[in-house]
């Protein structure tokens, strides 16, 4: 008893130093907590998709992976579009049907609780008729709603409290293929972080990608020539810990932020 007394005095401050780590730790990985939805403001469980042109089209189906890591943990081959709404619903190829959940429901396009290190690729076709097809567009999403994602910080000095946007945690991104290996390029964050005490600065839409129809190369499907986008949406604290120096992790915990489109402007 006397020897563990006298290692427990010799050691205390290493001991102490390890039990607050482990705290430091335990709360991290409970603080750093955030919930992604993809949402529609026409349909409040599925994501709107929409061109700004009449003679740009998307294909009926959309792919979604998701990735924790580098591991593969969600693949859906594919969502379809519904004719009747727009909007794109879980689909089996082999059976030719929709998926139905226990309600005898179409299951919409949804991912939810996005987590750090975990990220969602989301693929998109589309092809022009031939009075676009020389137009140059652009790929963003929006319709963004924080209602359920705001935080607030209170300077101490003052009281004065500050409220800020789970949107910037957020950020997308374009997939390209380098040196056969994905690289995703001009990450954009949903909104930006100014400062702990300052406004954010919110968007109405985040663009991710400027392409051009008549200098890309599509691939033909069906015997329609199609292009097609990969890009990215990923969980990131990079912004938040550089530019909010004084908020805690846990005042994310349960927060709630929604993407309610995709848009290809033409």
């Amino acid at each position: 008893m006397n020897k563990v007394i006298t290692f427990i005095k010799t050691y205390y401050r290493f001991i102490t130093s390890i039990i607050l780590l482990s705290f430091a730790l335990i709360s991290l990985i409970v603080g750093v907590y955030a919930w992604f939805t993809i949402n529609s403001s026409v349909d409040s469980s599925s994501i709107d998709v929409v061109t700004s042109n009449d003679n740009v089209h998307f294909r009926d189906r959309i792919r979604i992976k998701r990735y924790y890591g580098n591991q593969l943990v969600f693949d859906k081959w594919y969502y379809r579009e519904n004719e009747n709404n727009k909007n794109y619903y879980e689909y089996d190829f082999n059976s030719d049907s929709y998926i139905l959940d226990d309600q005898n429901n179409k299951i919409p396009m949804k991912v939810t609780s996005l987590f750090p290190n975990e990220y969602i690729d989301i693929s998109l076709w589309y092809y022009p008729d031939e009075e676009a097809s020389e137009n140059t567009y652009s790929l963003s999403v929006g319709s963004f709603d924080d209602t359920n994602g705001r935080f607030e910080e209170i300077d101490s000095s003052t009281n004065n409290s500050y409220t800020h946007s789970a949107l910037g945690v957020f950020r997308v991104g374009k997939i390209d293929i380098e040196e056969d290996e994905e690289v995703v390029n001009n990450w954009s964050y949903l909104c930006q972080y100014n400062g702990d005490y300052l406004e954010d600065t919110k968007f109405d839409n985040v663009r991710f990608y400027n392409g051009s129809f008549k200098t890309e190369e599509g691939v033909m499907i069906n015997n329609k020539k199609y292009y097609q986008t990969n890009f990215r949406i990923q969980l990131n604290f990079d912004q938040y810990y550089n530019k909010l120096i004084y908020a805690s992790t846990n005042v994310l915990s349960e927060k709630l932020i929604s993407i309610g489109s995709i848009k290809l402007i033409a």
